[in-house]
């Protein structure tokens, strides 16, 4: 995990190698808890999420002075 000092964001390398002779199949999940505002009991049930060409996009309309901020994610 790296999280650069003066960028808003976190990036996550994984590397998987099998070493073995079988093919594996591996899901790779991820759980965020977007808060986008002052407390998750707050703010969650405001947060609107979509899907647009493969990047997850959640927005709060109802986060005060950042209600036009954007967070994503996305797998590269």
């Amino acid at each position: 995990m790296f999280v650069p000092r003066h960028d808003p964001l976190k990036i996550v390398r994984i590397t998987l190698r099998n070493h073995g002779t079988e093919t594996r199949t591996v899901s790779l999940y991820s759980y965020q808890q977007l808060v986008l505002g002052g407390t998750p009991a707050d703010s969650g049930r405001h947060v609107v999420t979509e899907l647009q060409d493969g990047v997850l996009l959640a927005t709060n309309r109802m986060a005060g002075p950042f209600a036009d901020g954007v967070t994503f994610a996305a797998l590269i």
